[in-house]
């Protein structure tokens, strides 16, 4: 953009050199000094040249009208933005939640059947999954406190069959004003004999 200083002499017997006709009575003669701001095509940025009043910018009454304008736009665009946070604040809780399950799953696995769960097959003085899950059952991610409680149950299906039912619970508070929420799963450790 180019900014060029201009003078414009304006001779009340000729016709006026803008675009809106002759010169009005009582209009000064006299030349007027006018800093324009120039396009590409010599004119202003609108495309027409720029008269006095185009140049005179906004009043406080339009700046306060044009703020109140955007400010009614701008608060249900925050109400979404803080919407769609709580959402994904969600689904991060709720996905360290099965983080959390799936790691007990896997050390669950990892015990031999026999000290799953205490039962005459235990053998004396020896820790259970049962017991070992439920005593170490805190996992902490970034904000929340996440617990677990593990429940092994003894499952008869058939002949042959001889199985346990673990079933597992997450609970987490999000924050101090919510409710508690809990993720609970079911699985199966089998032996065949």
């Amino acid at each position: 953009m180019v900014t060029r200083l201009s003078i414009t002499r304006f001779r009340p017997e000729t016709r006026s050199p803008r675009p809106f006709g002759k010169l009005r009575r009582g209009a000064s003669a006299a030349p007027t000094l006018a800093l324009d701001r120039l396009g590409p095509n010599g004119l202003g940025v609108s495309g027409r040249k720029l008269t006095r009043r185009s140049r005179a910018g906004f009043t406080l009454l339009e700046i306060m009208m044009a703020l109140t304008i955007l400010s009614f736009a701008i608060i249900p665009l925050s109400m979404f933005v803080r919407s769609g946070t709580r959402s994904v604040e969600g689904t991060r809780d709720i996905a360290a939640a099965v983080f959390f399950a799936s790691k007990t799953l896997e050390a669950s696995r990892s015990f031999p059947f026999e000290l799953l769960r205490r039962d005459a097959e235990t053998p004396a003085g020896a820790e259970t999954a049962e017991e070992v899950l439920n005593r170490d059952n805190v996992y902490e991610s970034s904000r929340v406190k996440y617990t677990r409680k593990v429940e092994i149950r003894p499952l008869a299906a058939g002949a042959g069959f001889d199985g346990r039912l673990l079933h597992l619970t997450v609970s987490w508070t999000a924050g101090p004003d919510d409710k508690p929420l809990e993720y609970q799963t079911w699985t199966v450790l089998s032996r065949i004999k």
